[in-house]
This record gives C-alpha cells, sequence and structure tokens, in this order.
C-alpha cells in the first residue's frame, strides 16, 4: 500500500491544528485512517456552552476546513451536521499520494494571528477595500462598516452584549476556565494566554481575582460590568475598518461562514493588517434564541440585536457570524499556541 508524503501529512495536522476556535478551546480530534483524514467532535473537559453542532463549534470546524482546503485542490467530503451529536465526522479529506515537497513557509495560513491590542488610525486604501469586499462563501458574504457612524452603532451594540455576557454566570465560568495565566498553564496550548489580552497595568491580578462568579457577582453590584463592557467595547469603537460575516442562519452557514472567515483573516494579515475577532453580538444572539439568557438581559439583548440586523439589512434567515476588528498593529501579539499534535491526532497504526 502506497503510504502518504510524511511532509505532506505533518502540513496537513498543522494545518488543521492552527483553526481558530472560541476562547482556544479546539473542540475537535483528527483521526487519520490510510489517506482519509476526518475531523470529529472532542468533547470538553468541564461544561460546555456550546456542543457538537454550536453555532462557534462549526465556525471553528469551518475554518479549519478553509486551512485545508488552501493546501489541498481535492474537496472534503460533505458535513454530516445531523449525526455529530452520534459522533459522525464534521467532514473527511482524502490526503494525495505524491512526492511533492511543501514546506509551511509556501502558506500565508500560518502567519495567521490574533491581534488584540490597540491599534494605529491608519484609514484602509480602496484597494483593500475592495478585495474585502470580494470574499464570498455560497452561503456567506463580507459585510464592512465603513462610516465611524456605523461602526459607533455597532461598538454600542457589543457593549450593551458586553454588559450581558458579564452578568451571566455560565459564561464568567467559561471564559475563566479558558484563561491560562502561569507559564506552565500557557504552554499546555489550549485556552486563552493571559499575555495575548490587552490588559492595563494590574489587570493580570485583577482577572485572577475575580475568577470565582461570587466575586464578579458582588463587583456587579457596583458596575463593574458597566466598566468592563465599556473597555472591550472600546477598541471595536476606535477601529479604522469593522469586517461582519454575515449569511444564511443554518448549521452549514455557520460552516460557511467560518471559511470566510478564516480566508479573510488570512488575507488581511498577509496583507499586514492585524485582526481581533469579536464573537459576543453572535453569541448572545444565539442565546436569546434558546432562551440562556437572563431574565433582565433579554429585551436589551434583543433590542439590540434588531439593531445590528438592521444596520446592515439583513433578511429573514440571515444572521451576523462574526464581527472582525481590522487595523494597523502598534504591537506584536504572542503566537496562540495549540494543543500538542499526540493529543490531537488518532490513528488506526495502517498509515
Amino acid at each position: 500500500m502506497p503510504k502518504l508524503n510524511p511532509s505532506l501529512l505533518e502540513l496537513a495536522i498543522e494545518a488543521a491544528r492552527m483553526a481558530p476556535s472560541a476562547d482556544n478551546s479546539q473542540p475537535w480530534h483528527i483521526r487519520l485512517r490510510d489517506q482519509m483524514l476526518s475531523v470529529h467532535h472532542r468533547p470538553s473537559g468541564g461544561e460546555d456552552p456550546f456542543g457538537p453542532s454550536g453555532h462557534a463549534t462549526l465556525l471553528g470546524i469551518g475554518a479549519m476546513a478553509e486551512n485545508l482546503s488552501q493546501i489541498f485542490s481535492n474537496p472534503l467530503q460533505a458535513i454530516k451536521i445531523v449525526d455529530l451529536e452520534l459522533g459522525a465526522p464534521y467532514f473527511t479529506l482524502a490526503l494525495p499520494l505524491q512526492d511533492s515537497v511543501v514546506s509551511k513557509a509556501d502558506f500565508a495560513l500560518f502567519s495567521r494571528n490574533t491581534n488584540r491590542f490597540r491599534y494605529t488610525k491608519t484609514p484602509p486604501d480602496a484597494e483593500l477595500l475592495e478585495k474585502i469586499s470580494q470574499q464570498r462563501e455560497p452561503l456567506a458574504q463580507t459585510q464592512l462598516l465603513l462610516t465611524p457612524k456605523d461602526r459607533q452603532i455597532f461598538s454600542d451594540i457589543t457593549e450593551i452584549c458586553c454588559k450581558a455576557r458579564f452578568c451571566n454566570r455560565d459564561l464568567h465560568e467559561w471564559l475563566m476556565g479558558s484563561l491560562r495565566f502561569s507559564e506552565n498553564e500557557i504552554k499546555q496550548g489550549d485556552g486563552l494566554a493571559i499575555n495575548t489580552i490587552n490588559l492595563p497595568p494590574g489587570g493580570n491580578l485583577f482577572m485572577q481575582w475575580i475568577r470565582p462568579w461570587k466575586r464578579m457577582a458582588a463587583l456587579n453590584k457596583l458596575g463593574a460590568f458597566k466598566f468592563m463592557a465599556k473597555t472591550e467595547a472600546s477598541l471595536l469603537r476606535s477601529a479604522p475598518l469593522i469586517v461582519l460575516i454575515t449569511g444564511e442562519d443554518s448549521p452549514h452557514g455557520a460552516f460557511s461562514a467560518g471559511m470566510l472567515m478564516e480566508r479573510t483573516w488570512i488575507l488581511l494579515n498577509q496583507l499586514g493588517w492585524a485582526v481581533h475577532p469579536y464573537y459576543v453580538v453572535t453569541d448572545q444572539e444565539s442565546r436569546l434564541q434558546t432562551g440562556k439568557i437572563p431574565k433582565d438581559w433579554t429585551s436589551p439583548v434583543k433590542q439590540a440585536i434588531d439593531k445590528a440586523r438592521a444596520l446592515i439589512n439583513l433578511k429573514e434567515g440571515e444572521r451576523i457570524h462574526m464581527a472582525l476588528r481590522v487595523g494597523k498593529p502598534t504591537k506584536s501579539p504572542p503566537p496562540s499556541l495549540r494543543r500538542p499534535v499526540d493529543q490531537v491526532l488518532l490513528t488506526d497504526g495502517n498509515t
């Protein structure tokens, strides 16, 4: 039986591992049998707010599919959304048996990164806007917020959704469980490394102190959630460009949006523009649909979502899948690590 080209196999695994995911949770296993690579859901060790068919999960799986499609021309086999709860793969890919020499340096996807720090006020040029506007998938497209007024409106919407998030115990505990503070924690290769987050002096200690929900809830009575939401939305508010990934509100729509998001993100980084994904508006809409928003926040979040939909003229059955803050970087972020290959890749010994 012909053997897989080791360099191609290594490249495929690396491309898959580098896909972005919610708070770097990496909710996937990669299985290899003969020359077939398949991607399956990996249950979270604790409370999982998304699950195998959740929007955030499918967005990340779509991003992984985009990475692989940038390397291999053979198409991915259809995803089987219905069977995900039973352990079916998201997609499978037949890896080519060939002797071509390839390296990570040949592909821009390996230079993609998240930059949560401040950007300059340099406005995007017409050529960049044209290239981003042309990016699309059958079920998803990009929409650009070009005027200060539109960016202000969307930032205000984001701030409301952030307030609701900081008042939600489940989301607080998920975020705090995702943060990695010490060097040893960061080396695990999952979660959010604290040094990748734009925090003021003392912010690291503050985030550690509010880890228990009891403390955060007490501070919220003093208005902490308002300050934290304003701080987070302020970066978006000052961005020279906001790119929205929108499209069909369905599992396949989320997958398609993940592919488009990743392609757009890679292109922006390749052209020297930093990217910071904002998922909070999308997440709050999903929670609104499933009744998982604290009662006091249901009405404000619904009003915010309706305002966002009106801002970009979304049709019935469409949604915002992701918002990207875009600008020229003032600081290079530390690399976002991934779980080791031996924790991601499963083989049957026949490869």
